[in-house]
């Protein structure tokens, strides 16, 4: 893909060490993925005014940080390229949803928020979903080393466990018929 005029302001105009970028060269990282990157960026404040640390870092999967996402390999990549591939933010943003509707992970919170405390949201609304009619929610959940909070899962699975204990038990029924039967 070539860096077009046509596309309108979405694509940047300067490379990662702000210089121009050449409007017929190849687009580093090309696609509409990279085009409409989401770019807001939230901050998370007490009531006191205090901010709780937002951790940005470890939310791409290892095998994209060390293998998939790599500047290009010229002398001066930053020249070339107009998203920081680099950055965890863009790889997750570049992996690929289902649905219309998904989940980003934007970042972890680990420190313990108090219950009865007043917290407010801070957010640059940087990433325009008007031309389209989107629109953005943000979603906290507790997690844990199993993943999420999701009773679902469990229940689903303790169904189909039921359920195949059934068909063994009326297999073993059947089979201890037939031989003594």
């Amino acid at each position: 893909m070539t860096i077009m005029s046509d596309l309108g302001d979405k694509i940047p105009k300067l490379s990662l060490d702000n210089k121009p970028l050449d409007t017929n060269s190849v687009a580093y990282p090309c696609g509409l993925i990279g085009k409409y990157f989401f770019n807001d960026t939230y901050a998370l404040m007490t009531s006191t005014g205090s901010r709780i640390s937002i951790d940005e870092t470890n939310i791409a999967q290892s095998v994209d940080k060390e293998y998939k996402f790599k500047l290009p390999q010229v002398s001066n990549p930053n020249s070339v390229a107009w998203l920081n591939v680099t950055n965890e933010h863009v790889m997750v943003w570049y992996q690929m949803e289902t649905f219309p509707t998904f989940i980003k992970l934007w970042g972890h919170i680990w420190s313990t928020l108090q219950a009865g405390v007043s917290y407010t949201i801070v957010i640059n609304n940087i990433f325009e979903v008007e031309s389209f009619d989107g629109k953005k929610y943000i979603y906290l959940s507790t997690v844990n080393a199993l993943g999420g909070t999701n009773k679902f899962l469990g229940i689903a699975f303790l169904i189909m466990a039921g359920v195949v204990f059934l068909i063994m038990i009326i297999f073993v029924v059947r089979y201890f018929t037939k031989i003594h039967g």
